[in-house]
């Protein structure tokens, strides 16, 4: 039968070990960076020429709801963390502030906006902050930027696309005067504005879509970025011994992520304080001299660099594994030897299924031998005083096998005779013989019986076969060439020896 064994995992008793874990995790030095996607006082688009435009010329509500691609975003070099300041770039004709409006951000699987307002796939990330009286102070030209509530700002997870939503409810009947804002055109649907709400266009789902949606308006985001730990390890390959470990790469990215801190301990010994590092291109690591049937906390976490900020690292990340039961190298006898065979037998192997064994006259390892599932086999065709290794090795799950059981021993000298198909063998020993000669017989039938004859014919000797040996007591006998004829129920068989 064969029994597998596999990995165990210990989420029952991750709770303790995963509150030591977040009291370990560290606070960020990471100071914030400037991104702008686009190139600042380009083509500009005012209201009176439609959207996309932050600072519309409206006196009534408007809703618009800008999209970034993650690719985009990055290659700016822009990472996850938290956007603290968003600013757009205005080329004039800003004469007032807009009372009130509303920003908020979030992230998104879609490429491309249509006339339908995005709900973001990240809900947690979509958190408005309102802003009054408006975005910066009025000016002919430059960044106008809004500031976060530190507590509150628009989350980036440095993989999904994201979508900035402003709206406007700006109800005192006054206008502004022909603002100017720098846009791009980033190749696909990036905007959807609307306005002309008397109120509530925070939102909305009524306003009619206006503007070109193939426009956006040139962008700075102010971000922190986070030194994010990998989602998740994975631990393959786990035998007694060994288990490899593996990771997907921080979001955080190169060139920011200095290396990988692990560390690994058995379940009911202390944590160590002190953890191994890998450098950012090694996403995996091997680890060795485990200990049989012994469970294992992994923890990870990545440690991070970013541009005028000291080292940060991010919180761990916990996982265990149980290693399997060690395949035993069976300890293997040998037994009943002849000049022709001898068995091979061995205890069972706790967990193994199956094994494999070879008889060789050589000491190196066979690559491989014959497969079985018994603990004992019968070696047959030996030559008389020939000296042999047995090869022996267990299989207790598809990997690992135990390593081989190498057992020499010495063929007797003698004469036999091997019936490999039926399992039976006869052989005498010593030969040539001077006193007592030993009749070895292995699978031998009923009525098991052994005649001595000189080479006249004449009888010298006879008895019966009880067990699978008899004596011969030779040592009055003249010194000659005999006969030894073996008979059961099934065959008879003759072999030849020489007294001294």
């Amino acid at each position: 039968m064969r029994i597998f064994y596999k990995p165990l995992t210990l989420k029952s008793l991750l709770a303790p070990v995963m509150a030591m874990g977040m009291a370990l995790a560290s606070v960020s030095d990471a100071v914030a960076q400037i991104v702008t996607i686009g190139t600042p006082g380009g083509s500009g688009v005012t209201s009176t020429s439609g959207y996309p435009n932050p600072r519309p010329d409206q006196h009534l509500g408007t809703r618009q709801q800008y999209l970034y691609r993650a690719s985009e975003l990055r290659a700016a070099g822009m990472r996850a963390g938290n956007i603290t300041e968003i600013g757009f770039y205005m080329n004039g004709g800003l004469s007032r502030n807009i009372g009130t409006y509303r920003i908020g951000g979030g992230t998104t699987t879609l490429t491309a906006l249509t006339t339908a307002w995005v709900v973001p796939s990240t809900p947690t990330y979509w958190a408005y902050e309102t802003i009054s009286p408006a975005m910066g102070t009025p000016a002919t030209t430059g960044w106008h930027m809004t500031t976060f509530d530190p507590t509150k700002p628009i989350k980036w997870n440095g993989t999904d696309n994201l979508i900035i939503e402003i709206c406007t409810e700006q109800q005192d009947g006054l206008t502004n005067t022909n603002p100017v804002v720098s846009v791009m055109s980033p190749g696909f649907n990036a905007s959807n504005s609307a306005g002309g709400a008397a109120a509530g266009a925070c939102g909305s789902t009524s306003l009619t879509t206006q503007g070109t949606p193939t426009l956006r308006p040139i962008t700075r985001f102010n971000h922190v970025p986070e030194c994010i730990v990998p989602d998740s390890i994975n631990i393959d390959n786990i035998t007694a011994f060994e288990a490899d470990l593996s990771w997907p790469a921080s979001r955080s990215g190169a060139p920011f992520v200095r290396a990988y801190n692990w560390i690994y301990w058995q379940k009911g010994s202390p944590m160590p304080s002190t953890f191994n590092g890998t450098v950012p291109s090694m996403l995996n690591h091997d680890l060795e001299f485990l200990t049989p049937e012994t469970c294992y906390y992994v923890r990870l976490q990545a440690d991070c660099q970013f541009t005028g900020a000291a080292t940060d690292t991010s919180v761990w990340i916990l996982d265990s594994f149980c290693t399997i039961a060690d395949c035993v190298p069976p300890a293997v006898t040998i037994d009943r030897i002849t000049s022709t065979s001898a068995v091979a037998s061995w205890p069972p192997v706790p967990t193994a299924y199956d094994y494999e064994y070879a008889v060789s006259i050589l000491e190196t390892p066979p690559t491989s031998g014959t497969k079985t599932t018994s603990t004992s086999v019968q070696l047959m065709g030996l030559i008389g005083s020939q000296v042999y290794n047995v090869f022996v090795r267990a299989y207790c799950s598809e990997t690992p096998t135990s390593r081989w059981t190498r057992v020499p021993f010495q063929a007797l000298k003698g004469l036999g005779f091997d019936d490999v198909a039926n399992g039976f063998s006869l052989s005498a020993f010593p030969n040539p013989v001077k006193d007592v000669m030993t009749i070895q017989v292995i699978n031998p039938a009923e009525n098991a019986s052994v005649m001595v004859t000189d080479l006249t014919g004449t009888l010298v000797q006879n008895l019966a076969i009880v067990g699978d040996k008899a004596e011969i007591n030779m040592s009055g006998l003249n010194a000659g060439i005999y006969l030894v004829k073996y008979t059961d129920r099934l065959q008879s068989k003759m072999i030849k020896i020489t007294k001294e």
